[in-house]
């Protein structure tokens, strides 16, 4: 059987190969977490959960400790997955297929992030790419794909589920056929592609030039997965929800009707937003916790 080295801490597509029997090691980045915590499992190096079908390790930079793990695994394949970008020092190293699950229709969507931009954007149709590693971003050799269907009430949240669970199945249809010997790669189309940013606070903003029936869109889509915001008396504020009557909601957030291009919405902004916004995240998820539990226990004494 194969032996795979996976570069994502996606434990769905791992699942995928284990259950195919493959040996998978599984590599995850340390360099990026800053906490004490994630620093003391870099310097651990491994962590071993079964002796037979797979193994992590956990790499300090994408030069030098990664290509000597890979030198020293000897693998078949290289899959990767929602991973930073290789450096062209490190590929020029690198001598098996390495090959890249991208959760768009490439060329469109290139860059970080697609599913958000997909969603976005009101897509229909999404994928999952699977294209060979180069020095230019997710512009390789297509060796696979899996395409599926997009619902307009689909949110962030279920499609990286589903996204991830494809990109699982397609691993596996990508190394059974290297093991065939069948794996024939095909170059991109030649239509220009399209390239997008990893969101941030400023691609996140939504403005009175749109309609309200987007505004609800957009707010039910990325509820609990990333945050909206809305200019209000010259600050960004962050939006939690949207209703249709001022009372809903109002106690703790402040709910104010922000007016778009075809009408009005009344908005709830976050109680703490422009407090919390600068705090872990963990401790901004324990405090919406919070004050989400409270507005539910007023909500059922007021029935009552």
């Amino acid at each position: 059987m194969a032996r795979i080295i996976l570069l994502s801490g996606s434990v769905v597509i791992t699942n995928h190969l284990i259950s195919q029997k493959y040996e998978v090691i599984r590599l995850r980045c340390s360099y990026k977490r800053k906490r004490l915590v994630h620093y003391l499992l870099g310097q651990r190096k491994k962590r071993t959960y079964s002796p037979y079908s797979f193994k992590e390790i956990w790499i300090t930079d994408l030069e030098t400790s990664l290509v000597d793990t890979i030198q020293n695994a000897e693998p078949d394949i290289i899959l990767m997955f929602g991973f930073a970008v290789i450096p062209a020092s490190s590929l020029k190293r690198i001598h098996v297929p390495f090959v890249n699950l991208h959760p768009s229709l490439l060329p469109a969507y290139r860059g970080a992030d697609p599913l958000f931009w997909q969603v976005w954007n009101n897509e229909s149709i999404g994928d999952v790419t699977a294209h060979f590693v180069t020095a230019q971003v997710d512009t390789g050799s297509i060796v696979g794909k899996a395409e599926f269907s997009i619902p307009s009430n689909m949110t962030l949240k279920k499609l990286r589920a589903f996204a991830e669970n494809q990109a699982g199945l397609l691993a596996v249809q990508v190394v059974r056929r290297l093991e065939r010997g069948v794996l024939k790669p095909s170059c991109q189309p030649v239509i220009k592609g399209t390239w997008f940013p990893r969101p941030v606070k400023k691609h996140l903003l939504l403005t009175r030039a749109m309609k309200c029936a987007e505004v609800q869109r957009l707010l039910t889509a990325f509820k609990g997965t990333c945050p909206l915001f809305i200019e209000n008396k010259k600050k960004l504020v962050r939006v939690v929800d949207f209703s249709n009557e001022r009372r809903v909601n109002a106690l703790f957030p402040q709910v104010i009707e922000y007016q778009f291009a075809d009408g009005s919405i009344y908005l709830c902004m976050d109680f703490m937003g422009r407090v919390c916004y600068s705090m872990p995240r963990i401790i901004y998820k324990w405090l919406d916790q919070f004050y989400s539990q409270l507005r539910t226990l007023l909500k059922k004494s007021r029935v009552s």
